[in-house]
């Protein structure tokens, strides 16, 4: 029932007052791109809106009735270019986005924010033959600069039939889609007990599978498919952590993960100095005359991305006469 859905890449597209001409206000409206704010489920940004009262004595009460009394905003309004939709704006469209205050501590607190616009009390505007719709509207007496996050704005088609459709709005465990993921991540957790909550999250939203019927119906664009699901080493060891190595012999490591249905079971071998010993990618040390009386340490570590170190010291000795 969705006709447009952004989870705020850039400010392309939206404007204040200041940017639509022969609309005056009472406020002074920014809008900025915050890159490393948005909402936790979302891969990107959200949009830093600031507004405060742009007058320096008290302001009119707004009229609960009318977004706008004779060009005037009764609010500091966000506004969404709709011109190319070419849109009844008669008919009724449901609007909502997600939105913060931003107090300046600790993460963003987002809630879900709706409005309306109906042929009565409608949100759109027309100036200099582009159409406007008033997202959402914030109203203050203060003379400080108040500061919002906004993300996730979704505009509904016209006139939905709201009889054939719950209510959801997107935020976490908010849908139907709860109790599955709430059992994923018992299974993941389960398999990796080891991690942390914030690699159980990665881990679960690898788990993904994308799909174009749903790429503006949920925020990962997909669905849960746990066929995705990875083991993750908790733990390394290699059959030698020391050895004597003469020139001419070789040395064969095993590097050994738990638990034992790890996913991903190889290791990348690395020497510490290739003039004095050598490694292959099966575990198998050439050490080298030039290394006659060194140290060199060999080590595996974990493709999985876990990225577990294990080392074992090679000493080099001369050849038996």
């Amino acid at each position: 029932m969705t006709s447009y859905y952004n989870t705020i890449q850039n400010t392309d597209g939206l404007y204040t007052a200041d940017n639509i001409s022969g609309l005056e206000s009472d406020y002074i409206v920014s809008l900025s791109y915050e890159p490393q704010t948005g909402f936790p489920d979302s891969q990107d940004g959200c949009l830093k809106y600031t507004v405060r009262a742009a007058r320096r004595f008290s302001l009119p009460d707004a009229n609960e009735d009318a977004l706008f009394i004779q060009n005037r905003e009764q609010a500091g309004f966000l506004y969404l270019d709709v011109t190319s939709w070419n849109l009844d704006t008669s008919r009724t469209y449901y609007v909502s986005c997600l939105m913060a205050e931003h107090d300046g501590s600790g993460a963003p607190v987002w809630e879900t924010v709706e409005k309306t616009s109906t042929p009565e009390n409608s949100r759109f505007i027309t100036k200099d033959g582009r159409t406007y719709l008033a997202l959402i509207g914030i109203s203050t007496k203060s003379l400080k600069t108040v500061v919002y996050y906004i993300d996730n704005i979704a505009v509904s088609v016209a006139d939905p039939d709201k009889s054939e459709f719950e209510k959801c709005d997107i935020m976490s465990g908010s849908s139907m889609a709860s109790p599955m993921v709430t059992a994923a991540v018992a299974v993941l957790s389960a398999a990796n007990p080891s991690l942390n909550a914030k690699s159980i999250r990665s881990l679960l939203m690898d788990c993904t599978r994308e799909s174009e019927t749903l790429e503006n119906a949920c925020v990962t664009g997909g669905v849960l498919d746990l066929s995705k699901a990875v083991v993750q080493a908790s733990g390394l060891k290699l059959n030698k952590t020391l050895a004597n190595v003469r020139y001419g012999k070789t040395l064969q490591l095993k590097a050994t993960l738990t638990p034992a249905n790890v996913t991903n079971a190889k290791v990348k071998w690395v020497s510490s100095n290739t003039k004095y010993a050598s490694v292959s990618a099966d575990g198998k040390v050439t050490v080298k005359k030039a290394g006659v009386g060194k140290q060199v340490k060999i080590s595996a570590v974990t493709k999985d991305g876990t990225k577990l170190k294990k080392t074992c010291t090679v000493k080099i000795l001369k050849a038996l006469p």
